[in-house]
């Protein structure tokens, strides 16, 4: 009996959750004009193929195809490609010399971030010589510095930060089911897991493969993917749940954006 109890307490809790996600997902979905497109990229990105500026203009095209077309951008809220990415959507924000308007336009973005991050608690001894604790603790996330500075420059003046997840495990489940479609910029192992996440849930992925490190694997896994078990296993996903035909490496930005237009706007 004790056991029972137990076990329905955790499926009401489990339930509870769902029901939360699913309100949040909706509200997102439907308070930002559509489509909502994501960028996911690595924090650290690896320097082989990647070069800032990349993401930068990436950021550029994609602001001024949403401007044009409509539509909403958004990243994690992260150091690395979505700083990158982030300072492209900000520049094609800015009004061009010879216009008469003076302002700035609306940067069209938004953050996705997790309340809190899990961190390593370290004893402080441990810069002496010492020992890790080996605790893991949870800290409430702080958005980057430079996304605020940044926006700063946008017509709003302020970066807009959206709340999903207790960690950011969590916030890429959120992530996942939130756009319409993912471009892929980069990327590590939590890349991945955000683009196979999406693409269970029938999302599109549009691989900028020019920027290398996991964006440009994906082209690879896309061909053989019953090659890569262990990463799937390792990550929580099956070939068989994966649907490769949503993957499209591209290999510059101008075929990135007409696959856009192609996969979320003609499409709807």
């Amino acid at each position: 009996a004790p056991f029972v109890i137990e076990r329905n307490s955790f499926q009401t809790e489990v339930s509870a959750i769902h029901i939360i996600m699913e309100d949040l997902i909706k509200e997102i979905r439907e308070k930002y004009p559509r489509p909502l497109i994501g960028i996911v990229g690595a924090t650290h990105p690896q320097r082989t193929g990647y070069d800032p500026r990349m993401g930068q203009i990436i950021g550029y095209e994609l602001r001024k195809h949403v401007g044009e077309k409509g539509g909403f951008l958004f990243t994690g809220g992260v150091e690395g490609v979505g700083i990158d990415v982030y300072k492209g959507v900000v520049a094609a924000c800015q009004p061009a010399a010879e216009s008469s308007e003076k302002e700035p336009e609306d940067d069209r973005f938004f953050v996705l971030t997790p309340t809190h991050v899990l961190s390593h608690l370290m004893n402080i001894m441990g810069e002496f010589g010492g020992e890790d604790f080996g605790e893991i603790v949870k800290m409430p996330y702080a958005l980057p510095s430079r996304y605020k500075t940044l926006a700063e420059r946008t017509l709003s003046k302020e970066i807009r930060i959206i709340s999903a997840g207790e960690s950011m495990d969590e916030r890429r489940r959120y992530l996942s089911q939130i756009a319409d479609s993912l471009v892929m910029v980069n990327g590590g192992m939590g890349t991945l897991d955000e683009v196979f996440g999406a693409i269970k849930y029938k999302k599109p992925v549009v691989s900028v493969t020019l920027t290398g490190g996991a964006a440009t694997f994906l082209e690879v896994f896309k061909k053989t993917p019953d090659g890569f078990s262990e990463l799937l296993e390792k990550l929580g996903y099956t070939s068989e749940e994966l649907d490769v035909s949503l993957i499209h490496p591209v290999e510059d930005i101008p075929e990135m954006i007409s696959t856009l237009e192609r996969l979320v706007y003609q499409s709807n």
